[in-house]
């Protein structure tokens, strides 16, 4: 006769739960490795305009800048002096970034226990794989980083609360790591109130459970000094981060103008909840649901982790669906609350995946694994795909071919650019300089010409908002050694140039549709019309 089973001793369930969690950093080592592999020497992709314009404020190390905290600057201009300016060099960041969500998101995983050795892992891949966090893991924009700080955050106050040790330097650790998510993207802030609502029902949970006083005021106030860069550059320069996101919102003393009347499209909150269900977390949302339905079934102290990671997410879900009552949603605004929910999600798998017969749980993780098939070779080989036979056919190809524009084709623009350039020197013995309708041109023309000059943009005399540009010493059109040489003007037409710069006279060029030659450069138009 078949005797039953006997159950694990606890020695043996942490060994088998230490092995998995060795595998977690063995997976995210590897995924790494051959990111970086992969950006060396196969990366199809140019930079886009937003990774251009960080890489030309690393250039220029400030206390904050316009749009942005200074961690994207800091992190691209260490990275570029320490590999060179190549693009791989200035997306390395990225895919450091990228790996250390995938082991926070493991940690946390492991940390909720549940006698479920194998989720670290399944968290793992998820936070591999998501969509959202595959590709931005390969473009160094504010977000790789951002992620990366939101899961370590997350991971060092589901640490507080489920160790019985003093956790006075998890304290500290905690609020520095906020502060420096907030010099990436201000959006870390709404981790905040997500913070204090877990760690509040946590303790309503376990009335044992005592956090203390000095902890939590420590970890306000190291939050608070690691965010003072961004307080002293408003300071000296009129608080004009405000301005910008105001201006995001059409609210009042935006730098924008603000809208008349309040105008609501349903189809905005629609998009909104679809994008972020459908597309950004495809099956990682359906295995939340499914988790979330046994919370009150789960003994402590994963319960109160899991309500812990579930609270901190909802903030930035709920803000950006009220806010999608008022203007669009871009997709990657809230996804950060996706990255503490994948440990909830992990957390559920294992068993479920062994039970007999086809379930939701099975459903979600297939869906999680079908979706990345399919996306990640999209995300990396996008424009090899693209030249593939038939591919022209596919309804969708005019939207990638538009969306891949953005990504290629800047390189061969900038050495068009220093041609022109030439040119107009031999021609009129003066050092022509070169300005973009918009920050992100003229970023990019900055990151591919030979030289990496100073590149000016002529948005905000051209009436858009503001940018960066217009904060920097070198990129002001208001210098006086620019009067009188010429100019390279790429981005519109020169009927549009003489609303807000004034030369001599603009020749367009007939061979490129949107270049122009300014001779004899006046100022911008306010400058002039005040003299």
């Amino acid at each position: 006769m078949n005797r039953p089973a006997e159950p694990r001793s606890c020695t043996s369930l942490a060994d088998t739960e230490n092995r998995w969690l060795g595998r977690v950093v063995r997976f995210a080592l590897l995924i790494f490795a051959l990111r970086v592999l992969y950006l060396i020497l196969d990366n199809p992709y140019e930079l886009a305009g937003d990774e251009a314009q960080y890489w030309d404020w690393s250039r220029r190390i400030d206390w904050s800048y316009y749009s942005k905290g200074p961690g994207i600057a800091w992190l691209i201009g260490l990275s570029t002096r320490l590999f060179g300016h190549e693009a791989w060099a200035v997306r390395f960041p990225a895919a450091v970034s990228g790996s250390l969500t995938i082991l926070a998101c493991g940690w946390m995983t492991a940390r909720l226990g549940h006698g479920q050795p194998r989720a670290p892992f399944y968290a793992a891949v998820m936070a591999a794989f998501a969509p959202f966090l595959f590709a931005t893991s390969q473009f160094m924009t504010i977000d790789a980083p951002f992620f990366a700080a939101w899961a370590i955050a997350a991971a060092i106050a589901l640490r507080i609360l489920t160790t019985s040790r003093s956790t006075l330097w998890l304290w500290c650790a905690l609020g520095i790591t906020v502060g420096v998510g907030v010099l990436l993207k201000y959006t870390m802030l709404l981790l905040i109130p997500g913070l204090v609502i877990g760690f509040v029902s946590a303790c309503r949970l376990r009335p044992g459970l005592r956090l203390g006083r000095s902890g939590p005021l420590l970890a306000v106030v190291l939050a608070l000094v690691t965010m003072l860069p961004i307080a002293i550059w408003n300071q000296m320069n009129g608080w004009p981060t405000v301005a910008h996101l105001l201006g995001h919102l059409g609210a009042p003393g935006g730098d924008l103008e603000p809208a008349r009347r309040w105008f609501y499209n349903p189809l905005w909150t629609l998009e909104a909840v679809a994008v972020q269900m459908l597309l950004i977390a495809p099956g990682i949302s359906l295995l939340v649901i499914l988790a979330l339905r046994r919370v009150s079934f789960v003994d402590d102290p994963t319960r109160s982790g899991i309500r812990l990671l579930t609270w901190m997410a909802w903030p930035v879900f709920g803000l950006y669906f009220l806010v999608s009552f008022a203007t669009n949603v871009e997709a990657n605004w809230p996804a950060a609350g996706w990255i503490t929910l994948i440990p909830v999600a992990a957390v559920g798998l294992p068993t479920r995946l062994c039970s007999p017969g086809y379930n939701p749980w099975k459903f979600g993780w297939h869906a999680i694994l079908t979706i990345a098939v399919i996306a990640a070779p999209l995300i990396l080989f996008g424009p090899h795909l693209m030249r593939a036979p038939g591919v022209h056919l596919l309804p969708f190809h005019g939207a990638i071919e538009k969306g891949l524009q953005r990504v290629s084709r800047s390189e061969e623009e900038a050495l068009c650019v220093a041609e022109i350039q030439q040119r107009i020197a031999e021609e009129t013995g003066l050092d022509p300089f070169i300005v973009g309708a918009h920050y992100g041109r003229a970023a990019l023309i900055a990151y591919y010409h030979p030289g990496h000059p100073v590149v000016f943009s002529g948005a905000s005399a051209l009436g858009d908002r503001e940018s960066s540009y217009d904060y920097f010493a070198d990129t002001s059109l208001e210098r006086e050694d620019l009067l009188g040489r010429p100019a390279i003007l790429i981005g519109t037409q020169p009927r549009k140039w003489v609303t807000g710069l004034v030369f001599e006279r603009i020749e367009a060029l007939p061979d490129h549709r949107d270049i122009s030659v300014g001779y004899g450069y006046l100022g911008t138009t306010e400058s002039f019309d005040e003299r």
